[in-house]
């Protein structure tokens, strides 16, 4: 779309002048059909939360592929997502504690294979907690009940 293509244009022009010569490490991709994009997650190595924001279904993407996410908690609930995950997960250690933490975690995690596969059997073992957590699905029916009673008994528009 057009839409996307200036964005691309925009994040290139970006990237190429904060990265220089380095830039051509870098490789911006189209949009992904669902297939494509969970073939790139099964051969990636490592995710990189962009911060100051956070993942949140590319992060559930993710972890349903055991792909470990690098992430770096900031101020805002909109930089919380993945850390959130990981604290759930009982994994708060893996979220980097500074810029120059986050930079050595994605290149550690995407260069040491054991570390790497040790953190996807890691992930592995435990994403059933947050994709198989039944208490957080009846909260999200309760939810979802009384909003349309609400809605049934209220104004218009009133979600």
């Amino acid at each position: 779309s057009d839409v996307y293509k200036r964005q691309a244009r925009t994040l290139d022009e970006i990237l190429r002048r904060a990265m220089g010569s380095r830039f051509d490490r870098i490789k911006i991709l189209p949009p992904l059909s669902p297939p494509k994009y969970h073939e790139l997650l099964q051969v990636s190595d490592v995710q990189l939360d962009p911060f100051p924001f956070s993942g949140a279904n590319s992060t559930y993407d993710a972890f349903s592929f055991s792909l470990p996410v690098v992430t770096l908690e900031g101020n805002f609930q909109r930089s919380r997502f993945t850390s959130a995950c990981y604290r759930a997960m009982d994994l708060e250690d893996w979220v980097a504690t500074s810029p120059e933490d986050y930079v050595e975690r994605a290149v550690r995690w995407g260069q040491e294979r054991d570390l790497r596969e040790e953190n996807r059997r890691v992930l592995h073992e435990r994403t059933p907690i947050l994709f198989e957590d039944a208490e957080t699905i009846r909260e999200w029916e309760e939810y979802v009940i009384e909003r349309v009673a609400r809605r049934s008994s209220g104004p218009a528009g009133s979600l």
